[in-house]
């Protein structure tokens, strides 16, 4: 085989295939990979688009850029966090809290914690106050942390829903932590709540 430019014998290993013909390496084009090149430069263009889409979510939700603290999680300036937390109370918290039916108990060398809560929906807040049990989060002196159980616990159950402005929603969080640990803070999108 030979280079269709000049004409020099080509080895089936070194020939390069062009639209034009086989070449040799000397006489080919340069090579781009147009197919990855494509896709980078999409992947990029999509990265921006999120990005700046992101900025103007987060500014008009009251973030000021440079110098305000968002929370990695959830995304929200800290400010936003507080105002959230803030619309929390804990109305009792029963340690420990024993089950009225024998089909549920804890695991061995465990206990129930349950605490019943409300949640109310920011008036100063331009979209609905997002609740779900997720969000809280139980932690003991050791510095373990317990999430709420999904399973059997205090009724009712506090849900996952979205409030307006001024409404509110009342239930209970059940958590299964370790028989020795000594419940030290219960927080709401990370931010502390006052234990009563």
């Amino acid at each position: 085989m030979s280079c269709g430019r000049c004409e020099a014998p080509v080895c089936p290993k070194c020939m390069v295939h062009t639209d034009v013909g086989v070449r040799c390496r000397q006489c080919a084009p340069p090579q781009r990979d147009g197919i990855g090149r494509g896709r980078t430069v999409l992947g990029a263009a999509v990265v921006v688009i999120l990005v700046i889409l992101a900025v103007g979510y987060l500014g008009s939700r009251g973030g000021s850029g440079a110098g305000s603290g968002y929370d990695g999680e959830s995304g929200y300036p800290d400010t936003v966090l507080a105002e959230l937390s803030r619309g929390v109370t804990v109305n009792r918290l029963q340690d420990p809290w024993v089950p009225g039916s024998a089909t549920t108990s804890a695991g061995t060398g465990r206990r129930f914690v349950a605490l019943e809560v409300t949640v109310e929906g920011l008036r100063d807040f331009d979209a609905p106050t997002w609740v779900s049990p997720e969000l809280f989060k139980l932690t003991d002196s050791e510095g373990y942390a317990y999430a709420a159980s999904d399973g059997e616990g205090a009724r009712p159950r506090l849900a996952s829903i979205d409030l307006g402005a001024g409404e509110k929603t009342r239930g209970w969080l059940t958590f299964e932590v370790d028989e020795s640990a000594v419940i030290r803070s219960v927080s709401y999108w990370g931010v502390d709540l006052k234990l009563p």
